[in-house]
């Protein structure tokens, strides 16, 4: 189906709801591009920083 996306166990979601939060994992940020490039809804202020800049450098420019 179209726009539908799946949890391990077989829930099956049409729509993603972003929390209020500027800062999310680049992982995190990369599914949610996938998620979006394979025809997910998608709710919410698009993240403006990655939580593990620390750790990765330069994640903000990715």
């Amino acid at each position: 189906m179209a726009g539908w996306f799946y949890r391990v166990g077989g829930m099956r979601y049409r729509l993603l709801v972003l929390p209020a939060s500027r800062r999310m994992p680049l992982p995190v940020l990369k599914k949610i591009q996938q998620l979006a490039a394979n025809g997910a809804t998608i709710i919410g202020k698009a993240p403006d920083t990655d939580s593990g800049l620390k750790i990765i450098p330069n994640a903000t420019a990715r």
